[in-house]
């Protein structure tokens, strides 16, 4: 393996990653910049950066829609993965790619890049950054403790991945850990007893097997773990399948998801689950305040960055806010 910008690549395709790194120039200094989390090119001289939580437009550009194309056409044979318009990989590095050529965006084609992290931010660094307070982490790592089950929401970029990442550090060394998730992002290698999951995206045979986040799941539940934790839930196979592991037994679980909050969570986790069941909306939800302990919510605006807004805690029938995020004062609140 040889370690390029993008992570270590194999050397039998060290040739399709250096042709990128080419390509790249023009944002090159971005992606090696560790405070920036996002790219964004909008089109070849229409180029944004997330730095520190404010998105701003640089003075940069590729020069011409031409070498935008040819970038994005040479990821795709680096990756060894078909672009029929739309791009959606991740690099050795772990970062993820989602671009469009002009059979989708007319205008022009555009590139976004989710830049992995270069170094893990911790329980400090979260609190140091004003996303939530001392209080409030120390609160979820207890429950953590207790093996409540949690959900975490957000919308993109608000911090879901970064929350669960550093409570993980708290979890007892005796515990066996498993996670499932599509992409993988969480990567807790430092964890003695553990097992990652990743739904691989390569084109596979017709009648193999389709192995997706819900195959996973459904896995885990055979792989003797204490905890099974899953990354980003987005349909009712996925929704199903941890639902049903939080009401049978398992727990000490976590999954994350996109909401406007914790009580929207229930409402969209219920919406997936009725979607493939005979059951109707209220007992879904019942099902789901009654396996998942504890929802905490995660919000990234331009006005505060990323912040955790709120936590609530089940008591079996409905949702207690705990904490939230005063948006007028700007400050945490404890309610409870």
């Amino acid at each position: 393996m040889i370690t390029l910008m993008f992570g270590d690549v194999p050397e039998s395709n060290i040739t399709s990653w250096q042709l990128v790194e080419d390509y790249m120039q023009p944002i090159a200094q971005y992606y090696n910049d560790p405070d920036v989390t996002d790219i964004m090119v909008n089109r070849y001289d229409v180029i944004y950066v997330a730095r520190n939580n404010t998105t701003s437009r640089v003075d940069c550009s590729f020069g011409s829609e031409e070498n935008l194309s040819k970038l994005i056409t040479q990821f795709a044979r680096a990756l060894d993965q078909e672009c029929y318009g739309v791009l959606d990989a991740k690099f050795p590095d772990s970062s993820r790619i989602c671009a469009t050529t002009t059979d989708v965006t007319p205008s022009g084609s555009t590139l976004t890049l989710r830049i992995a992290p270069k170094k893990h931010l911790s329980g400090d660094d979260l609190i140091s950054k004003g996303a939530l307070t001392k209080e409030m982490f120390d609160y979820i790592v207890e429950r953590l403790r207790q093996y409540d089950n949690l959900f975490i929401s957000g919308n993109v970029g608000s911090g879901k991945t970064s929350l669960l990442r550093a409570i993980s550090h708290f979890v007892s060394e005796l515990d066996r850990m498993i996670i499932a998730e599509d992409t993988q992002e969480l990567y807790m290698n430092w964890f003695p007893n553990m097992i990652a999951l990743e739904a691989p995206k390569r084109k596979r045979d017709i009648n193999s097997t389709v192995i997706d986040l819900p195959f996973l799941i459904k896995t885990s539940l055979r792989l003797n773990g204490d905890r099974i934790w899953v990354g980003e839930i987005r349909d009712y196979p996925a929704a199903d399948a941890f639902i049903t592991a939080t009401n049978t037994g398992y727990v000490g679980n976590a999954a994350t998801g996109h909401s406007n909050g914790c009580k929207d969570s229930v409402r969209r986790l219920a919406d997936l689950l009725i979607k493939g069941s005979n059951i109707d909306f209220d007992m879904a939800a019942k099902n789901i305040i009654s396996g998942v302990n504890l929802f905490i919510h995660c919000e990234r605006r331009p006005e505060f960055g990323r912040k955790v807004t709120e936590i609530c805690i089940s008591d079996g029938e409905k949702l207690i806010t705990v904490f939230k995020y005063d948006t007028e004062k700007k400050q945490h609140v404890k309610l409870i």
